[in-house]
């Protein structure tokens, strides 16, 4: 018998792009926004793959009809529990510094309480 695999997908703004915050300051923009596969599934579906080709998966989501349900039929209360008041973007990164030889490191590590 051979393993039934089934890879949760979504999609996310492209890692690639950079975020933008609406002018009004309510949300990120999403409207012509490069979309991508979520790299994290993406390992997943590499992984249902690679088992296909091994012969140890029979069937990923597409032989099998997928059931859809409302969340009232599952008796799940969906209403937004929070408010987003404002959305900015965060602070530009800082430059990292360069050190002579290892030991400046450690010792700028220790300094910082990295060691």
């Amino acid at each position: 018998m051979s393993l039934r695999v089934l890879v949760g997908c979504k999609r996310v703004v492209d890692h690639a792009v950079r975020i933008r915050v609406r002018p009004d300051f309510s949300a990120v923009e999403t409207r012509d926004v490069k979309h991508s596969l979520n790299p994290f599934d993406e390992i997943g579906v590499e992984e249902a793959v690679r088992l296909k080709e091994k012969n140890l998966a029979g069937e990923q989501a597409k032989k099998k009809k997928v059931e859809t349900l409302t969340p009232a039929e599952l008796d799940v209360d969906v209403a937004p529990r929070l408010e987003t008041t404002r959305v900015e973007e965060p602070a530009p990164r800082q430059g990292g510094g360069r050190v002579a030889d290892v030991a400046e490191l450690i010792s700028k590590l220790r300094g910082a309480g990295a060691l």
